[in-house]
């Protein structure tokens, strides 16, 4: 005897929240939907409807979790404004299948999202705040790996040093590091105020599935870091002693923690060009 439909109502019955939560009131509905045969409709007033609840609860549940350790710090300030829950139950309500890949439906979640907090009226924070969770996320599980080797114990002056990819900077209209260091009640999150802040996102090459969020204090030395430039070279364009030696502290930091990196093949020792990050306050975010 043919079930294909039953296993078609079953399957959408595990995945979609809207039809388990209306099934009791509009069986038959459901049942003339699914073009449920009178064999497949007895069958399916014996199915035993709490499993397949546990079940459903189940995925839902490690769907969720695997978002909410990308998306972390988002969620957290959710759980802070006590929206979490409606989140959750929305998102599932409007995609009530999980995507294939873990960028799809990243994607998914930060629309969805965005959506989300214009239409409850949520401060405005939230929409840097889930882009500076999406970011942090892409430079965890990017599968990307950057060409350039971490350097030796000592920082040679003449080498050229390189950024190590993949990362990403981004400027924002909160002070999200601090937001995020800070905020401890819903009048915390409404209260804070706007106040530019970039912010460098890196891969790291240090801690297995994290990443390296770094608050750039001076745009300068950044701009310098990304063309590639040696340490003596980009000494060479601070515009007193002062300066000078805070981008060498820096520079030192960037080296040492793996941030910065050299070419493989760059056999020019003499005179050389380097990275793209400044800042001497971090975080190494994990994953989750």
């Amino acid at each position: 005897m043919a079930i294909i439909n039953l296993q078609r109502f079953m399957v959408a019955y595990v995945r979609d929240i809207t039809l388990r939560n209306q099934f009791t009131q509009n069986k038959e509905a459901y049942y003339a939907q699914f073009e449920l045969t009178s064999s497949e409709r007895e069958l399916a007033e014996q199915i035993d409807y709490s499993i397949l609840q546990v079940t459903a609860e189940k995925m839902l549940k490690d769907r969720i979790d695997r978002r909410e350790s990308e998306f972390q710090e988002f969620f957290r300030i959710l759980r802070l404004l006590d929206e979490y829950e409606e989140f959750v139950y929305e998102f599932a309500v409007q995609y009530p299948q999980g995507s294939l890949s873990r960028k799809s439906e990243a994607e998914r979640l930060s629309a969805f999202a965005a959506a989300y907090i214009r239409k409850r009226s949520l401060p405005d924070i939230l929409l840097e705040l889930m882009e500076y969770s999406r970011l942090a996320a892409d430079m965890t599980y990017s599968s990307k790996q950057s060409p350039r080797a971490a350097g030796p114990l000592i920082l040679p002056r003449n080498q050229r040093l390189y950024l190590r990819e993949p990362y990403a900077v981004r400027k924002f209209r909160y002070d999200l590091v601090r937001f995020l260091e800070t905020v401890e009640s819903r009048d915390d999150v409404e209260a804070f105020p706007a106040q530019d802040c970039l912010l460098f996102f890196q891969k790291s090459y240090r801690n297995a599935l994290s990443c390296v969020i770094l608050e750039v204090d001076d745009e300068t030395l950044l701009n310098l870091l990304k063309e590639g430039l040696s340490f003596n070279t980009i000494l060479l364009h601070a515009p007193n002693k002062e300066t000078r030696a805070n981008w060498a502290d820096s520079i030192e930091y960037l080296f040492q923690e793996g941030i910065l990196g050299l070419d493989d093949a760059d056999d020019t020792l003499k005179g050389g060009e380097n990275n793209e990050k400044s800042d001497r306050s971090y975080d190494i975010r994990p994953s989750g």
